[in-house]
């Protein structure tokens, strides 16, 4: 939704802080080792990546893999969230069915708003926290009773070209 919607304001958001985000592949091992634990599981467990990468990094990764897998010709500009969301803003002003199709994030306007109201106040502190404002969870339990999550390696660029090259293929893009 965020790359897709990107294409087409021709810009790339960035945001201060971390993603915890979880490959899909990890999630599903990770409820089955906890599932399979020898030891009770809490009540609740936090599935969030337990070495988070810099927002930064990952936008920088998606860009080169759009390019790599042929999507673009040239990196799109990395812009402040705040000025990418300036834009699918303006967008948003009497948005067809097709600008719809075309910017999936149209659909998530307050949430996307929330997202560059919090990185601008972020972006005012030293701090490295979960970009976007979100909270940071504790993956202490996950990891104790999950192999996965405690193996788990950071987000690298060839996940994120991975990860273009199949929603390419899914015609994510068109």
């Amino acid at each position: 939704m965020l790359v897709k919607s990107s294409l087409a304001l021709g810009a790339l958001p960035v945001a201060k802080g971390v993603v915890s985000w979880l490959p899909p592949h990890a999630v599903s091992q990770a409820i089955l080792d906890v599932a399979f634990a020898k030891a009770k599981p809490p009540p609740v467990i936090n599935l969030v990546h337990p070495r988070p990468v810099q927002w930064a990094a990952l936008m920088q990764s998606i860009g080169d893999a759009l390019v790599h897998n042929n999507l673009l010709t040239k990196p799109l500009p990395i812009v402040a969230f705040e000025e990418w969301f300036s834009r699918l803003e303006q967008k948003a002003i009497g948005a067809s069915a097709d600008d719809f199709k075309e910017m999936p994030a149209l659909k998530l306007l307050p949430f996307m708003r929330m997202i560059a109201q919090s990185d601008k106040s972020i972006r005012k502190v030293t701090s490295d926290g979960e970009a976007g404002g979100f909270v940071v969870f504790s993956t202490t339990k996950a990891q104790q009773l999950s192999r996965t999550m405690r193996e788990l390696a950071p987000i690298t660029a060839e996940d994120v070209a991975l990860w273009m090259k199949y929603w390419a293929s899914k015609g994510m893009f068109m």
